[in-house]
């Protein structure tokens, strides 16, 4: 079935975490979130796509250079409640979340990172997502706007807390990295430049 404008879709409301998940494999959920029993659609536009595209790939060239990097994916489904969940544009799962080698593609509980490119979506990425994602068990989510650019960095601390600690701004000219990604960086510019 060919891409449908999200006008013309009917959006269904009321519903549960697996009948989310049970929706058509077409383009117009593609990017849908299930919102206290609302789906949401939430298509991105060129400039969030190319970011995207970009930072996958990075992350993918990391975990290809080396042995137990885990697996990065697009779109993966998180669950937050039974009539709630996201599908963050980017997210890394550590080897252990992963299915073992030679089976396909599969991955347990939450991403340990979670990635939002979104400028129209920010207000709810900054406050319910981030809350949402530390709550089940995400460990590090970047929320990054590409139109400046710049990104928001909230990890949880090392204490165990359910809570991300106060965010780690990066600016035009910064460089995205992570604990949970030792060795791996990528300049915001690069992420946006055309």
């Amino acid at each position: 079935m060919g891409a449908m404008s999200a006008a013309a879709t009917p959006v269904p409301t009321g519903i549960t975490w697996e009948e989310f998940l049970e929706l058509p494999d077409d383009d117009v959920y593609r990017h849908a979130e299930l919102i206290d029993g609302e789906v949401v659609l939430n298509p991105p536009v060129p400039l969030n796509q190319q970011v995207i595209m970009r930072l996958l790939g990075a992350i993918d060239a990391w975990t290809q250079a080396g042995e137990g990097r885990g697996e990065v994916t697009f779109d993966p489904a998180v669950q937050i409640t039974a009539n709630r969940g996201y599908l963050p544009d980017a997210a890394w799962y550590p080897p252990e979340r992963c299915a073992p080698p030679g089976q396909p593609p599969a991955w347990s509980g939450p991403p340990a990172l979670a990635v939002e490119v979104s400028p129209s979506t920010r207000t709810l990425d900054l406050f319910r997502k981030q809350t949402d994602y530390a709550r089940v068990g995400v460990t590090e989510f970047w929320l990054i706007d590409p139109r400046e650019p710049a990104a928001m960095i909230h990890r949880k601390p090392a204490d165990g807390s359910t809570t991300f600690a106060p965010p780690v701004d990066v600016g035009p000219g910064g460089v995205l990295s992570s604990p949970l990604l030792p060795g791996f960086e990528v300049a915001l510019e690069r992420l946006v430049h055309r």
